[in-house]
């Protein structure tokens, strides 16, 4: 409204990252191909490549999450906890 243009970029700059900020908090209860989501819209929309990075590795720790939750004592031999587990371990580690 004042035509101070560097002022008004800064103010950009610093509600981005209050809304990253907030949105990372968010992501913390979102499911894994919620986080899938979020880290291919990023890359699609031009993200840096630290942004990007960042967003594939919390979707792979989110993978991983699910490996571990596999681990519930003899049961992680049956088929379906078996195939579960291993297909999470194979998007993860992608």
């Amino acid at each position: 409204m004042t035509g101070n243009i560097d002022l008004a970029l800064r103010a950009t700059h610093l509600i981005g990252f209050a809304f990253l900020g907030i949105l990372g908090l968010a992501l913390a209860r979102i499911t894994v191909p919620g986080l899938v989501f979020v880290a291919i819209m990023g890359d699609v929309l031009g993200a840096s490549t630290a942004v990007s990075g960042f967003f594939f590795f919390g979707a792979g720790a989110a993978f991983m999450d699910r490996v571990a939750e596999g681990f519930i004592g003899r049961t992680i031999l049956r088929a379906e906890v078996l195939l579960f587990s291993g297909t999470s371990a194979l998007a993860g580690t992608g």
